[in-house]
């Protein structure tokens, strides 16, 4: 019985230190999975914040083209009336990117 036992925790031993690199392996794996997650996180950021740059640009030129419209409508309707502007409460695109947090 004392040799069988000795051989159980032989191969217990042997199945310990076998799990120990699987085990190191799994958790690298989730630890590249979770480190690629962030990492395309930080790309898609920085992609979407590009695009916020060019649509707060494009934000900018809208009002700018529509202060000069109502440049024209305000002249216009002294004298004739035929450029009129509907005058709604203007909106602002709001967004968490970097470059849409401080609109302006």
């Amino acid at each position: 019985m004392w040799p069988n036992a000795i051989h159980l925790s032989r191969k217990q031993t042997h199945r310990c230190c076998a799990q120990d690199p699987l085990e190191r392996a799994r958790d690298e794996v989730i630890r590249l999975g979770d480190e690629k997650q962030n990492e395309i996180g930080r790309y898609m950021i920085t992609l979407a914040d590009e695009t916020a740059r060019k649509y707060k640009a494009a934000f900018k030129e809208c009002c700018r083209l529509r202060d000069e419209l109502m440049g024209f409508a305000n002249r216009t309707s002294q004298f004739m009336g035929e450029v009129a502007m509907v005058v709604e409460k203007l909106k602002v695109p709001r967004s968490n990117l970097p470059s849409l947090c401080l609109f302006g």
